[in-house]
């Protein structure tokens, strides 16, 4: 590599030598740059010293004027610097690489790990939720136990939840992605019943449901319960305390569209990071995924979710694609969800 970088500057200087009516160390000290960045400071200095007596047989020999030594002095001393500076910024380059490289190893063990606790956590936390009920069916759960077991019975279900999210987490990452199995169904009955189950764990909190239109949709209904439960419950924790969730329904002609609204704006440094996974401050589920798996259950419905924060209120938009029309039937006007401005995850 060395020489053929020597060779390369030399052929380029004797051919410009006449056009620039001088010959000129310019492109000897590229070659002695790159041999330093490609091999480090040991090719680096042998081009210098290759290139250093091609110039002086083609340019110098047979004797050598004190102007022309000067010259070669001064390549010789610029070079090293040159090609010491080259051979460190390699260093450097290779260093960044492997600690790059060993940031992706260990967050794919990280992850990898978080999928096999999570998994792990399923039968136990199961075990908990079936003896819980057992005892509350037989009768067997004395008065002054009942708060006691609610106690458990809700943290049981907190964990669950959580251990929901990691493994959603895990298969949006790594995996296919989250599965979907869609099924005819109305949204509207689908948000209330997530939205019962939202009130009873937020009681004295408003949150009202308004359906519009044909809001018949081809989705999974339990995922779709669990967006809705993720956006209702980020909406009640982040927006403006005491406040009402309003949460509306709308059927278009090619989607139907679901708006989760709150008081309250987000800061305009949150949107770009909104959806990530673990992000800070995400209350929504207590291990930072709950906005991260709305976004990956609209994708898995092949839609989208949008966000709009301004003049003091929030509003998340999902839209879910109806399925194309049947080859020859009537087409439809075109309708799209309102899309609200700002932070998008498609």
């Amino acid at each position: 590599m060395a020489a053929l970088l020597a060779l390369a500057g030399l052929a380029v200087t004797v051919l410009s030598a006449r056009p620039l009516q001088a010959p000129f160390f310019m492109f000897q000290f590229a070659a002695v740059v790159g041999a330093a960045l490609h091999g480090g400071l040991g090719p680096g200095l042998l081009t210098m010293v290759l290139s250093g007596i091609g110039f002086y047989a083609f340019f110098f020999a047979p004797t050598l004027q004190p102007h022309e030594a000067y010259r070669l002095a001064a390549f010789v001393v610029v070079s090293v610097f040159f090609a010491w500076l080259a051979s460190k910024m390699r260093e450097a380059k290779r260093r960044a690489e492997a600690a790059e490289a060993e940031a992706r190893t260990m967050a794919a063990r990280q992850e990898r790990l978080v999928a096999i606790v999570s998994h792990d956590f399923k039968n136990p936390l199961h075990a908990i939720a079936f003896t819980l009920e057992h005892l509350r069916r037989r009768g067997a759960v004395e008065p002054v136990h009942a708060n006691g077991l609610d106690r458990i019975e809700s943290s049981t279900r907190r964990m669950q939840a959580m251990v929901r999210d990691l493994l959603d987490y895990a298969r949006a990452q790594h995996g296919p992605g989250l599965r979907v199995e869609r099924a005819p169904a109305r949204l509207g009955e689908v948000c209330r019943a997530a939205l019962e189950e939202v009130r009873a764990a937020e009681p004295g909190r408003t949150v009202a449901l308004e359906v519009h239109g044909d809001d018949a949709a081809l989705i999974d209904a339990a995922r779709v319960e669990q967006l809705v439960c993720n956006l209702a419950v980020n909406a009640l924790h982040h927006g403006a305390a005491g406040a009402p969730v309003d949460v509306r329904v709308s059927g278009q002609d090619e989607a139907v569209c679901l708006e989760v609204a709150n008081a309250g704006a987000l800061s305009p440094d949150l949107l770009p990071t909104l959806f990530d996974p673990f992000r800070p401050g995400d209350r929504s589920g207590s291990v930072g995924l709950g906005l991260f798996i709305v976004r990956e259950i609209a994708r898995a419905h092949g839609g989208h979710v949008a966000v709009r924060s301004e003049q003091g209120r929030t509003a998340f938009t999902v839209t879910f694609p109806r399925p194309a029309p049947p080859p020859g039937a009537a087409a439809l006007s075109v309708t799209a969800c309102s899309e609200p401005d700002g932070a998008s995850a498609r």
